[in-house]
């Protein structure tokens, strides 16, 4: 889907509202059909020129729900994190959404892509708050001495937080006749004015009613306790889906004064753009080229489209296949392919130092060469087919195996010789 700025932007929308709230109007007759006719057709001017109205549009709109949340896949969600952190930068208005989904979609890892492309496109150095002070990152008192240089993705688990670890600590050694409240030091990024960022409340279903009611006054207000917000920083969540929905998922209803706050959206993975992102991350080809053989079943398992023994899983610690789980599998295929070709065919090579203490380090290489220097294949893929069953679990290994046996079976060489042969 592709989302392209047309001639009439937002305010060019709004202005036309505002101008007819500056006429003057007969509100003890005025219905909108009266309105439409006497104005020529308000209808005509309420859209951009050359945009269909509704009823106009070749198709309806194909948004499909789940749990009556809108789904998105992970390049509409970019989308709309974008058009809300603009919103307040361009007016102060917050926006912010609340992602629903199952455990291990990249809920967490949309978010980052979206913000380092935010950061990108300002020209500032791109950071999360868990990487700054250390080695080759921006310190705090760098970030605090210029924070127009800075993008911050802040993101904390709620799950497991405090009411005072959001709203801060009573310090009642201070001089003076009052208390005074001081906020934890991961706070200080949000409040300094000029740096730009997100706060991601991940697992926000996880957290204590206490802290929600914290999360809301932060939300509602712009405020930590008495500090204002920084103006570029804006606010996401994310949770799994509850209970009553997806058995196991440890996620409850959230409070309704702070779901109002937010707009709502179930991420729904995509095979596809996750393919990209895999390849690029160093997810072995052969997990990638499975995982969008069959999505439904090899990929992301809808929770609402299961049967009663599939969601049973969810609940009785089965390991169970996620976009998270998939990935972790394929890097380690990665490395070990990488490995046992270093040690295969490079032979009698010079190793550098690092891919040396890599094979020297990695048991699988002991583990699976035999003492004739050959690879031990029934030994290698028992190993590595129970790593996919750990991560993944034992229906996702087991089609794994079946597919990689019958991709190696087939003869590529001869067909891509010869292509009419796949018709053969």
């Amino acid at each position: 889907m592709k989302f392209t700025k047309s001639g009439t932007d937002i305010d060019s929308i709004y202005k036309l509202y505002l101008e007819n709230e500056e006429k003057e109007q007969d509100l003890d007759n005025w219905t909108p059909n009266v309105q439409d006719q006497e104005e020529g057709s308000a209808r005509d001017d309420i859209l951009p020129k050359g945009l269909a109205p509704a009823g106009m549009r070749p198709t309806p709109s194909t948004t499909e729900y789940t749990g009556g949340r809108p789904n998105v896949d992970p390049k509409m969600l970019q989308y709309f994190i974008k058009k809300y952190y603009y919103r307040l930068l361009r007016d102060g208005q917050q926006e912010s959404t609340i992602i629903y989904g199952e455990p291990g979609i990249g809920k967490t890892q949309v978010v980052e892509q979206v913000a380092k492309e935010i950061a990108n496109s300002e020209g500032r150095t791109f950071v999360t708050d868990e990487k700054i002070d250390t080695p080759g990152n921006p310190t705090t008192e760098e970030i605090l001495s210029d924070p127009s240089k800075y993008w911050v993705l802040i993101d904390k688990s709620t799950g497991d937080m405090s009411e005072e670890e959001v709203a801060g600590f009573p310090s009642p050694f201070d001089e003076g006749d009052y208390t005074k409240v001081k906020p934890m030091e991961w706070t200080k990024f949000m409040v300094t004015e000029g740096l730009h960022g997100i706060i991601f409340l991940d697992e926000i279903g996880h957290a204590k009613e206490e802290v929600q009611r914290v999360l809301f006054r932060m939300i509602n207000n712009r405020k930590l306790g008495k500090y204002p917000l920084s103006t570029g920083m804006s606010i996401h969540a994310a949770t799994n889906l509850p209970d009553s929905i997806s058995a196991g998922s440890g996620s409850s209803e959230i409070l309704a004064p702070l779901i109002n706050r937010f707009n709502t959206v179930q991420l729904i993975p995509d095979p596809l753009r996750w393919g990209q992102w895999a390849r690029a991350n160093g997810v072995h080809p052969l997990v990638v080229m499975y995982a969008n053989y069959d999505p439904e079943r090899t990929f992301y398992m809808d929770p609402e489209k299961m049967s009663p023994q599939e969601r049973a899983q969810f609940s009785d610690s089965k390991p169970f296949p996620t976009p998270r789980t998939i990935a972790k599998f394929g890097q380690s295929l990665t490395d070990d392919m990488y490995l046992l070709d270093l040690v295969i065919n490079h032979q009698g090579t010079d190793l550098s130092l690092e891919d040396a203490q890599r094979v020297a380090e990695n048991p699988l290489i002991k583990a699976v060469m035999t003492p004739s220097g050959s690879v031990d294949n029934n030994k290698l893929w028992t190993l590595i087919n129970h790593e996919a069953a750990q991560k993944c679990g034992q229906d996702w290994a087991q089609g794994f195996d079946s597919y990689v046996m019958n991709y190696l079976a087939i003869k590529w060489d001869e067909y891509l010789k010869n292509p009419q042969k796949i018709t053969e």
